[in-house]
């Protein structure tokens, strides 16, 4: 850990990835009950990418800000791709692979 940046150390892994994934969800609900956000992510999804994008160091994990945005972005796409998964799945939208630009296409179906 040479740069300038600040670290924080994050004491209690389940408490922070509980407060993330639930802060992350907040773009999509204002108000969800616990049981329904695992739906989207559980916290042991955002444990993990927690520990992938953090510094560890004699057992302590060290997050700086750069580091922070970056967990908050992939669990923030990580719930808007299960939202898009659950809503085709529900039959609500269609989805289909769009080799011109090399990435899933949504769209609703017509008869909603």
């Amino acid at each position: 850990m040479n740069d300038d940046q600040e670290y924080y150390v994050i004491t209690d892994i389940y408490k922070f990835s509980t407060v993330m994934r639930r802060e992350s969800l907040k773009v999509l609900y204002e108000e969800i009950k616990d049981e329904e956000i695992d739906k989207y992510i559980t916290v042991e999804q955002c444990s993990s990418i927690l520990k992938r994008l953090s510094h560890k160091i004699d057992g302590k994990l060290y997050l700086n800000e750069d580091m922070y945005i970056n967990m908050l972005k992939e669990i923030s796409s990580q719930i808007h791709q299960s939202a898009l998964s659950k809503l085709a799945s529900e039959d609500i939208i269609e989805c289909a692979w769009d080799d011109d630009s090399q990435q899933m296409v949504f769209w609703v179906k017509n008869n909603m």
